[in-house]
Order: C-alpha cells, then sequence, then structure tokens
C-alpha cells in the first residue's frame, strides 16, 4: 500500500505513485530509504532478473540463498509454479528450499500473518517439526505439526486449540525451517 510506504520511509505517497508509473527521476535521497524499509542493498533494488545466475553467484558469495516463494496452491509442484517473489535468507544449505506467504492470522501462534515459511523438501520430519503436507486424499496443501509413535503418525493444527488426528495417507511437502516477517 502506498500510504504505509510513504509512511514508513518519509518519501511523499505522490513521489511513490510517480515511481509506480515510471515518470519520476530517482535520487539517492529517495533510495536510502526505501533501501532501508525493505532490508536490501542497491543491486536488489536495481537488478530486473533476480533469478539470472549472475545475480545468483554474487548473493551467494554473501552467503545469502534467493529464495523463490510461490503460493499454497501450487507447493506440490514448485518447479513448474509461477514466483511471486524471491527473497534472501542466510545459513540455509539446501538449494531447493521455497518460501510460502502466510496471509493471514490463522496459523498463529507458529507463523505470524505477514510472513513467509521457509520449506526445505528435502528434509525428513522429526518429532515437533511443522511440516507442510498433503492429508488423505485432499490435495491442498496445509500446514501441521507433526508427531510420531513408532508407525503411527500424529498431525496437529499449527493454531494453538488444533485438534490432533492420526492420518493413515498423507504425504510430506517439506518441513518449515524458518519464518521470515515480511513488512
Amino acid at each position: 500500500d502506498i500510504k504505509i510506504l510513504a509512511i514508513q520511509t518519509g518519501i511523499p505517497a505522490a513521489t511513490i505513485s510517480q515511481m509506480q508509473l515510471e515518470k519520476s527521476d530517482l535520487t539517492a535521497a529517495i533510495f536510502e530509504p526505501i533501501l532501508d524499509f525493505f532490508r536490501i542493498d542497491m543491486d536488489t533494488l536495481l537488478y530486473k532478473d533476480m533469478s539470472h545466475p549472475d545475480y545468483l553467484g554474487k548473493k551467494s558469495i554473501m552467503g545469502l540463498i534467493c529464495i523463490p516463494v510461490v503460493e499454497l496452491k501450487h507447493a506440490k509442484n514448485v518447479k513448474s509454479a509461477k514466483i511471486l517473489k524471491f527473497i534472501s535468507s542466510v545459513g540455509i544449505t539446501n538449494k531447493n528450499v521455497f518460501g510460502i506467504p502466510v496471509t493471514a492470522n490463522i496459523l498463529a501462534p507458529a507463523f505470524q500473518n505477514n510472513s513467509i515459511a521457509i520449506i526445505d523438501p528435502d528434509l525428513t520430519p522429526k518429532e515437533g517439526d511443522y511440516v507442510l503436507c498433503c492429508l488423505d486424499e485432499d490435495p491442498n496443501p496445509v500446514f501441521r505439526q507433526i508427531f510420531m509413535d513408532e508407525s503411527l503418525h500424529f498431525f496437529k493444527n499449527v493454531n494453538s486449540g488444533g485438534e490432533i488426528k492420526i492420518y493413515e495417507a498423507f504425504t510430506i511437502l517439506g518441513v518449515v525451517i524458518k519464518s521470515i516477517s515480511v513488512f
């Protein structure tokens, strides 16, 4: 929202609108608050194709990995899904990770509204992990907390009042390894 960005950066809403329409000459005084607000560097702001190997190479040197963010409904086929955006994070070694935007408070307290859950599809879940999964015959991915007892798998709704159920048929799409707040 332009008004929120204007308040947070101190840049007039009219200037931001002109920037969106590409009818404004940008100055360093405008770039700095935007870079601070989005916590990005100048290269990230100006670079047009964040999936380009040159950009990814620059980011990997700094220990950052670019993570594609896709809609929840596309989590089963991330490689062919439309990428909403890329985010960067440090400390992640698997290049197959992806992000899912959390756009409601229904996953609180584990995941806050306006955050991105980072999913590692190659990890095997452990007791108490949060996972992205499909349960029974429902093709829609959901977040659950997993508990195991020998061959039984229990899945708990993420919200605090969630029920625990046993599912015999399930597919784990990945383990949640991190949640990143988005401002």
